[in-house]
């Protein structure tokens, strides 16, 4: 039956009811759809003093952005504001008036698939030439302009010293009072640096922006701008000043006068130079229901889409470039989306999400380039981010991330998910962080719930050193959950190429990490129990099924320290898989305080789990590609008498704990006379150094170390290094490892020294011996020394896309967790 005869001949009266229902729900949503107007705008053909009748056609549309401002608050839910393809619109859209979930308002673009552009840039058109090809042209007063775009790209402003390759144009903080001032026996005296900016590093996270109130001499007084302590032998750099300006370029610009100074060898007008005059370019305070689609925002001074006490505000395939501060900044608002945008040069941070801002969504953007210039971003923690989510019920999913200066996500809050992220090149100005990150505090007073870090690609981590103490290592992590932090899953990621740690656990508690994948990073997983946060020691990790690949001789798979020693009570470690193909012995390293010592252990898969417990069903991979050596001996044996058959000479047994003793002893089960150390109480733990001189050693040169030797095994290894032999005994090469095997074994370690000096030692570290040790045919050279590796060999593939990826081998393969490969195999999205 057709629905015209069914209308025509019902008989039931619930049935009418029902039809004339829905026949009134019907008419309603015509009439609301029909109440719906266009309003059409044209920076070429606009006219502002046309009525709004008019302005509903094509033919007569509204001109500026003033114009629609001035209208808003007559806008009615469900209507649209279109802006012709490809024209710009100077100006921030200001609303003041709301729709709603069923009839949101609308922006877009209406006459071309060109997008049209909201922009807060104004063009410099005449400019003065002031001689030394230094020029000059009015600006805008009380403004501090963050962006200047010249031939086209987003032009840093000038600053002194410039940039190098050396130390990135820092000056050295030589000394400094309290967070005021700050000196340095290089700086210029012939330039008053009064008035420009300070751009400090005080740390690895924090570079600040400090206005200079004053120059005397080799010292600035600066006004702070954090609360942050300034440290020597980290540097700044001076931005902001007119005495900056030496390379083409380079600008500044006065806020009080509103000039602005630039070095070019031709008139600036020539070279389509633009400035950031607009704070923000689109603002919704206390009004919400819009979508906000195919637009292009660029040149804000600060934040591009400032969202404030706002609910339901979308932006879809728009594009945000060029912004001093955010791209986009929600301040207590609900359901703010974005999502298939493209976001670029923007110079702090591009997504921001107060802790009142709940249920955002972003997903599917492409984000790059995000606080890459030190001296651009702000000041303070939160700068030079991708994303910064502090609110609950938030998704980060679907986004392409690439080049961001420090963080690329940091979160709080609850029920969040960051899924499926494609993240490249981070920690570009900055370290101590991570590509996915967060932190409480010193101790846990609040637990949170349901976080959720899931199929996440993280790739090159390398943190940067430019401005900061040179003896500090990098920390640079991949995914790093950080002082207090609790109830966080990490499951199915990848983590390669960052230059810490693909995985820094500090202080946490209550982590899930499993069937993740972590590669040639500078140790695969960290985890560390500092004194940072005394009170939150790492507990309730369950730590299983992962592949942990390191690629390098000199990177840990797995690296645990604490100031406990409660290695045992962290958590479950099961069935992991823990490769090292280049050296398979020793990759867990330990450290823990015992009896109010550190104690320093390097394991393997049984050490470790004989120590601890932990991973009793882990496997190590059959994964076999160890180096091969060829060496060729430049002198003859540095040890007098390695062959220990006419006694001992000069080698000594130094104990730091306990006691040991050195003797020759004219027959052993080696070849006759050996070197034999002793250790009187092989009950207590002991630590002690033999020492045997080797003469002058060189920085750079490699030197060959054969050796036959015979102990008790042990789970500690023995350690080999060369140090000066005379106290402080400072290590001068590289430290190799190596295990008694409780039968005659013999060795050849290849050291290399890292510095000259004219007395050196030999040294044998053993710790916690069950056994005496005896040394036989030990022989010293200087050496070349070339390592046969076949990198080749080793393959990382990765699918950072939504569809399957074939991938064609051209050989057998074995995977991190000895599974057998061959032909093509399809990678899974």
């Amino acid at each position: 039956m057709n629905l015209y005869s069914l209308h025509e001949n019902v008989k039931s009266v619930d049935t009418r009811r029902i039809l004339r229902s829905a026949l009134v729900l019907l008419l309603v949503m015509v009439t609301g759809i029909s109440n719906a107007t266009t309003y059409y705008f044209s920076s070429s053909m606009g006219d502002d003093n046309r009525t709004p009748q008019q302005a509903i056609s094509p033919k007569t549309p509204w001109k500026s952005i003033a114009k629609l401002n001035e209208y808003f608050k007559h806008l009615k839910p469900g209507d649209s504001v279109v802006f012709k393809s490809g024209e710009h619109f100077f100006g921030t859209i200001k609303a003041s008036r709301a729709g709603t979930d069923s009839a949101r308002i609308f922006f877009t673009t209406y006459g071309g698939s060109k997008r049209a552009v909201i922009t807060g840039f104004t063009e410099i058109l005449e400019w003065e030439d002031t001689g030394n090809a230094i020029w000059k042209a009015s600006l805008t007063k009380n403004v501090d302009v963050n962006v200047m775009m010249l031939d086209g790209y987003n032009t840093p402003m000038g600053r002194y010293p410039n940039f190098n390759k050396q130390d990135g144009g820092f000056l050295k903080i030589e000394s400094h009072d309290s967070l005021n001032h700050i000196s340095n026996s290089n700086l210029v005296d012939t330039v008053d640096w009064k008035n420009g900016e300070a751009v400090v590093r005080k740390n690895r996270w924090i570079i600040d922006r400090d206005p200079i109130l004053d120059h005397s001499g080799h010292e600035l007084q600066i006004k702070p701008t954090t609360g942050y302590a300034i440290n020597d032998g980290y540097g700044f750099f001076i931005q902001n000043h007119k005495g900056t300006l030496d390379l083409d370029g380079e600008w500044y610009h006065e806020k009080d006068s509103g000039l602005v100074f630039m070095k070019s060898g031709v008139s600036p007008a020539e070279r389509g130079v633009r400035a950031s005059v607009n704070e923000d370019l689109f603002v919704a305070h206390n009004f919400g229901a819009f979508k906000i689609s195919h637009l292009v925002f660029e040149g804000a001074n600060s934040t591009i889409a400032r969202i404030q006490n706002s609910d339901n505000v979308t932006f879809d395939s728009c594009t945000f470039r060029y912004a001093g501060n955010r791209a986009v900044f929600s301040i207590s608002s609900k359901r703010v989306s974005i999502t298939n945008s493209e976001i670029t040069e923007i110079n702090n941070v591009a997504l921001s999400f107060d802790p009142g801002s709940r249920f955002a969504q972003m997903r599917n953007n492409r984000i790059t380039r995000i606080g890459v210039v030190p001296g651009s971003s702000a000041s303070g923690n939160e700068s030079s981010h991708a994303i910064v989510s502090k609110g609950n019920n938030a998704v980060i999913e679907n986004n392409f991330i690439d080049s961001i200066g420090y963080i690329v996500i940091r979160f709080e809050g609850n029920d969040l998910l960051i899924k499926n992220n494609f993240i490249n090149h981070f920690l570009m100005t900055k370290d101590d962080g991570a590509a996915i990150y967060t932190w409480k505090g010193a101790k846990n007073t609040v637990q949170n719930w349901n976080r959720k870090i899931i199929g996440n690609i993280i790739l090159n981590g390398e943190g940067e050193r430019f401005g900061a103490e040179k003896d500090e290592h990098i920390i640079a992590a991949g995914i790093y959950l950080d002082d207090a932090a609790d109830h966080v899953d990490v499951l199915n990621n990848t983590v390669a190429n960052c230059s810490y740690a693909g995985l820094y656990l500090h202080n946490t508690q209550f982590i899930r990490v499993e069937e993740n994948t972590f590669y040639n990073n500078g140790q695969q997983v960290a985890m560390v129990h500092d004194w940072f946060a005394v009170k939150s020691p790492i507990r309730e990790i369950n730590f299983t099924d992962n592949v942990l690949f390191s690629t390098q001789a000199d990177q840990n798979v797995l690296a645990i320290r604490s100031i406990k020693d409660d290695i045992a009570k962290m958590g479950l470690f099961n069935n992991n898989h823990y490769n090292r193909p280049r050296d398979r012995n020793f990759f867990i390293e330990t450290q823990v305080k015992r009896d109010d010592e550190d104690i320093y252990e390097s394991l393997d898969t049984e050490g470790w789990q004989a120590g601890y417990k932990h991973d009793l069903e882990t496997s190590t991979p059959g994964i076999s590609r160890e180096p091969v050596f060829k060496s060729r001996m430049l002198d003859s044996n540095r040890v007098e008498n390695g062959e220990f058959k006419a006694g001992k000479r000069d080698e000594i047994c130094v104990a730091a704990r306990g006691a040991c003793s050195v003797d020759w002893v004219k027959e052993s089960s080696l070849d006759g006379g050996a070197l034999r150390v002793s250790f009187p109480d092989k009950t207590k733990e002991n630590k002690a150094r033999l020492m045997l001189g080797i003469g002058k050693v060189e920085d750079g040169k490699t030197y060959s170390v054969r050796f036959t030797m015979v102990g008790k095994p042990t789970i500690v290894p023995l350690q080999l290094n060369i140090q000066t032999k005379d106290r402080p005994f400072i290590t001068i090469s590289e430290t190799k490892l190596f295990k008694l095997a409780g039968k005659r074994n013999e060795h050849t370690i290849y050291l290399r020294a890292v510095r000259t000096v004219e007395n050196a030692a030999l040294v044998f570290e053993i710790q916690n011996p069950n056994s005496d040790i005896d040394l036989d045919n030990l022989e010293v050279n200087e050496a070349i020394v070339t390592e046969e590796f076949p990198d080749q060999n080793i393959r990382f593939e990765y699918n950072a896309s939504q569809n399957p990826k074939r991938i064609d081998l051209n050989t057998d393969h074995v995977d991190g967790r000895g599974a057998a490969y061959s032909g093509v195999i399809t990678l899974k999205p």
